[in-house]
C-alpha cells in the first residue's frame, strides 16, 4: 500500500510540474505576442490564402486582425506599395507593410532592425511561401522586397521553402 501511495504522490507531482511547464509555455507565448505588435490584415472577400497566412503569423507569436475590403487597389496605392511588388493581401505591422506571403521571421527581423523603410513583400502568390504551401508540389524559390522610404523596390533576401 505504501509502495502504491509513493506512486500516486510521485505521478501527482509529476502531473503538476507537466501543468506549470505547459502554463508557463502559454504564459511565454503571451509575452512574446504582447512585445509584438498586431498585424493588421486587409484581404479580399474572395481570397482563401490570406487566412493561411495570417495563421501562420499567429503560430509565430502574432496576435493577428482580419478585415476584408473590396478597394485593394486603393490601399496599396495609399500606403506605398509599388505595382511591382504588389500580393493578395496587405498588412500593418508596427509602422510597416506587409506585402503579401511574407514569412514570420522576415517581419520579425525587420521589427528588430527597425530600418528607416516602408515595409517588405513577397510579390506575387509564390507557391511555398506561408499560406501558398501545396501538397505534393515543391516550394520554389523566391524574394523578398523592401521598399525604401522613395518607394524604390529592391531584394532583400530570397527565401528557399
Amino acid at each position: 500500500m505504501k509502495k502504491l501511495l509513493v506512486s500516486v504522490a510521485l505521478m501527482a507531482g509529476i502531473s503538476a510540474a507537466a501543468s506549470m511547464a505547459h502554463a508557463q509555455s502559454v504564459a511565454e507565448q503571451n509575452q512574446e505576442a504582447s512585445e509584438l505588435p498586431t498585424v493588421m490584415s486587409y484581404k479580399s472577400p474572395t481570397c482563401g490564402c490570406c487566412g493561411k497566412w495570417e495563421e501562420h503569423m499567429r503560430q509565430n507569436g502574432f496576435v493577428v486582425e482580419s478585415m476584408k475590403i473590396e478597394d485593394m487597389a486603393g490601399l496599396k496605392a495609399d500606403i506605398g506599395v509599388p505595382a511591382s511588388s504588389q500580393s493578395c493581401h496587405t498588412a500593418m505591422v508596427g509602422d510597416y507593410f506587409v506585402e503579401g506571403h511574407v514569412p514570420a521571421e522576415v517581419v520579425k527581423s525587420m521589427l528588430d532592425a527597425a530600418p528607416p523603410v516602408r515595409g517588405v513583400s513577397a510579390p506575387g502568390m509564390p507557391a511555398g511561401s506561408p499560406g501558398m504551401e501545396m501538397p505534393g508540389m515543391p516550394g520554389q524559390p523566391y524574394p523578398i522586397h523592401v521598399i525604401d522610404l522613395n518607394g524604390n523596390a529592391s531584394v532583400l533576401t530570397t527565401v528557399q521553402p
